[in-house]
């Protein structure tokens, strides 16, 4: 079993800086971040600052608290506005939470944060030195349970972002057309190839997300078509011979035995 895919904090913080000057309208401050994610690799789909706020992080205080416990506050942090205005009942959250109305990240680098902000209309940067901002700035910070941090004394080995942690469903890589063949596996969806799986092969399958799922074939952790995976394994198709027919040159046709034959004796009639 491979260890559950984690990138660096650090190379997710600067995935921001090609989205720079993006209308907020095509990305809010809730896509930009998971806009970052599917940068290295994580694919999620959170339902706003809120379900951010409480569902994604492995650890969350103040900054002040976060520079207590751990030292510093570590690039790729994720960094909130969290208000005791009572909004986050009204998006169906009836804690004591708070109600998370923005989201960034801390990169360490510029004004050192970024986010997409109505009030500016686009992604920018935004002015953050690690200390709380009082009066409707970043009072929160977070850090991801599906990202690396280098921290000493943070330990997130054992999540339920962990894939091992799940129970996963055996499905079989078929193709579409029942022959044999391969299928690719991918290190993120549409990404680097990692190496072609044959057709018959078990994995074990684990999230799906859109055309994609999230898998774990002998040892290797990636991302394969939802529809190359079946629940039982398909019979090996029939043998293939190779069939030489003379039609005005000579063209090889190497097809099942079956098909073969119904061909041959389809052009014996037809006397071709």
């Amino acid at each position: 079993m491979s260890e559950p895919y984690k990138p660096k904090a650090s190379w997710f913080a600067i995935q921001g800086e090609k989205y720079l000057g993006v209308s907020y309208d095509k990305l809010d401050c809730q896509g930009l971040v998971e806009k970052m994610l599917n940068d290295v690799g994580i694919f999620r789909d959170w339902k706003g600052a809120n379900h951010m706020w409480r569902d994604a992080l492995g650890w969350k205080g103040t900054p002040e608290e976060c520079v207590a416990k751990f030292g510093r506050i570590p690039e790729g942090a994720w960094l909130f506005i969290v208000k005791n205005d009572g909004g986050e009942v009204a998006r169906g959250y009836h804690d004591s939470e708070g109600n998370a109305s923005h989201v960034g990240v801390y990169t360490g680098k510029g004004k050192g944060a970024i986010n997409s902000a109505s009030s500016k209309g686009k992604v920018c940067e935004s002015a953050f030195a690690g200390r709380t901002i009082k009066n409707g700035g970043w009072n929160r910070v977070g850090l991801c349970k599906l990202l690396q941090y280098d921290l000493e004394g943070y330990d997130m080995t054992a999540t339920e972002t962990d894939l091992t942690a799940r129970e996963p469903k055996t499905k079989y890589v078929t193709l579409l057309d029942g022959q044999k063949g391969t299928v690719n596996l991918r290190k993120t969806r549409s990404g680097k190839l990692l190496k072609r799986v044959p057709t018959g092969t078990a994995l074990e399958a684990y999230e799906k997300i859109g055309d994609w799922t999230h898998v774990i074939c002998e040892g290797t952790e990636g991302w394969m078509m939802t529809k190359f995976l079946s629940d039982e394994k398909k019979p090996e198709p029939e043998a293939v011979d190779p069939v030489i027919f003379k039609v005005g040159e000579e063209i090889t046709l190497q097809l099942p035995v079956a098909v073969a034959r119904a061909l041959y004796e389809a052009l014996e009639k037809a006397d071709i």
